[in-house]
């Protein structure tokens, strides 16, 4: 019959049994039962209490009713040994946990690959417009700022960048230099435009041509930027690293 074993002429059905030859009895079989797993439940472990529990399969946590304590859940696959076999307890834990920390890392893995798919697929969101910063700005604030910050350094890092006195110099006239042409550039700017557009008998600009910053601003940032560059000169001087002939002939070529 299905499932059975015959011994001796007699039939017997062992339901999940496993059935192997007993020595002792030749050209007999036996059958020893096996544990039936419970697929519908899973199986959770209290390691202080050394306590096995089996649950629903739809719980994500489970307390322990000893200690009120978390379980754990067990991930490798088979039986929880006794524990009254301390080391076959104790591996069985060890083992469990690393198969917990591999299936977790798959799990993270798993996701991050979704992720990555969901990003290629995912329309991307226009880049906003940038911000216009007039050039006069955007090559003067750097160099104020730097020369701010120069003019509060300690002595030691100062008497580095009074060494280069020349070319800070240098930088602050460009930059004035830059500042009261502005001007002169924009009308030249303007007026070529003009003729260009006249000359290819070109549409006249619906929007006219405005300039990029103020008279206001560029005062401004011209105040700024001498105020910077004399701060930076001036503690240099009390610092002795420049002498006062140098502080006075880098004024003069600031215009000051």
């Amino acid at each position: 019959m299905a499932g059975g074993a015959e011994t001796g002429g007699s039939c017997q059905i062992v339901t999940a049994a496993r059935v192997v030859v007993d020595p002792s009895f030749p050209g007999s079989l036996r059958c020893t039962a096996t544990p039936k797993l419970n697929m519908s439940k899973q199986t959770w472990i209290c390691v202080p209490c050394r306590k096995v529990y089996m649950r629903k399969k739809y719980l994500t946590s489970v307390e322990c009713p000893k200690c009120q304590g978390p379980c754990e859940l067990v991930h490798t696959w088979g039986i929880p040994p006794s524990p009254k076999h301390t080391k076959a307890w104790d591996e069985f834990i060890a083992r469990n946990r690393a198969d917990a920390a591999r299936l977790e890392a798959s799990r993270q893995a798993e996701r991050e690959r979704q992720e990555q798919m969901q990003d290629l697929i995912r329309p991307k969101k226009p880049s906003p417009p940038e911000e216009h910063v007039p050039y006069l700005a955007a090559i003067r604030l750097p160099a104020i700022k730097t020369l701010t910050h120069s003019a509060g350094l300690p002595a030691n890092q100062l008497a580095g960048h009074a060494a280069n006195l020349e070319f800070w110099v240098g930088e602050a006239k460009h930059c004035l230099a830059a500042i009261d042409g502005y001007w002169e550039r924009f009308k030249r700017l303007r007026t070529r435009q003009v003729e260009y557009e006249k000359q290819h008998n070109m549409p006249v600009t619906v929007v006219s041509l405005r300039r990029g910053i103020g008279d206001a601003d560029r005062q401004e940032l011209r105040r700024v930027l001498l105020e910077a560059i004399e701060q930076f000169l001036s503690r240099c001087r009390r610092e002795g690293l420049i002498s006062t002939e140098e502080l006075k002939a880098a004024l003069a070529e600031l215009g000051r």
